[in-house]
């Protein structure tokens, strides 16, 4: 199933139901409720989904506000503070309630970074991380030292992430809980400790959410192949987001830029939701465009 990301709607449409409405009428199956900023109105979205057919392929962690600081609470399902894990839990559960009111099986979560003195800091330093693809080496090899002080704090991290997602599965066993493909250099999850997870949950309704530029970005930067999350997570892809990244910037459509998606094609199994994602400022065009270049691509 094809998806298009309400993400690509921006300010122009502000209501989820007539995000729904126009969904159906690019002729998607499928609808993704993103990260936005202004956050839409979920009122008579459920009637919307009803009344064209259209199925709620993803939700994310984080779709209901825009607010930084709530999203910031998500971003500890791996603190170590166990107050702020058990805020970031009850903000994942608050999603899992409209995605069960929507029937929407899948949401993913982001796994937020290690929490160690400093480590944080000296990534705000770097700004956009996303440009760093393209930097000098030696801001390049900032990157690769925060990647590399991060591995060492990562274990703890991962034990802590399992325990969160432990607590909201125990609370909602029929939601299928995503974690997302990172896109900072301090980020809890690289391939074998996403396997890790899954190893240590067994019998948990638990995936993988591939995100093709976020994917792309951490080659470049050198800290994990783009390849080596598909290869070692195949068994559990349940979702993929599908963009570009060209000229440091995520959004863009497919075939316009770096990410090579005849690679990605061919770890998608049928019936994984395909989430074509697209900067708002982005026109018509860009969407059938990037539809027809994934067709040719093997999707």
């Amino acid at each position: 199933m094809f998806a298009l990301s309400n993400v690509w709607f921006g300010s122009r449409i502000r209501r989820a139901s007539e995000q729904v409405e126009a969904t159906a009428s690019l002729s998607f199956e499928g609808i993704a409720f993103g990260r936005m900023d202004p956050v839409p109105s979920f009122g008579g979205v459920e009637e919307s989904l009803a009344r064209t057919g259209v199925r709620v392929a993803l939700l994310e962690a984080g779709c209901l506000t825009a607010d930084s600081a709530r999203r910031e609470v998500l971003s500890r399902l791996a603190d170590a503070d166990a107050g702020a894990r058990e805020r970031a839990v009850g903000e994942v559960l608050r999603h899992i309630e409209l995605a069960r009111a929507v029937r929407c099986p899948t949401v993913s979560l982001p796994a937020g970074s290690v929490r160690l003195p400093g480590l944080r800091e000296r990534v705000e330093r770097l700004g956009d991380v996303s440009a760093l693809a393209s930097a000098s080496p030696g801001r390049r090899d900032a990157v690769t030292g925060i990647a590399t002080d991060a591995a060492r704090g990562r274990a703890a991290a991962l034990e802590r992430l399992c325990r969160s997602l432990h607590a909201i599965s125990a609370r909602e066993p029929g939601a299928l809980l995503c974690l997302e493909t990172p896109s900072a250099p301090d980020a809890v999850l690289d391939p074998e400790g996403a396997a890790h997870v899954f190893e240590a949950l067994p019998g948990r309704r638990l995936g993988y959410l591939h995100d093709t530029a976020s994917a792309h970005l951490l080659d470049r930067l050198g800290i994990a192949p783009a390849g080596a999350w598909l290869e070692r997570l195949v068994d559990r892809l349940a979702a993929a987001r599908l963009h570009d990244l060209a000229a440091g910037e995520s959004g863009r459509p497919p075939g316009c830029g770096e990410v090579d998606f005849r690679l990605v094609a061919g770890y998608v199994r049928r019936g994984v939701p395909r989430v074509l994602v697209l900067d708002p400022q982005l026109e018509r065009t860009a969407v059938h465009e990037g539809l027809r270049y994934l067709r040719k691509q093997g999707f």
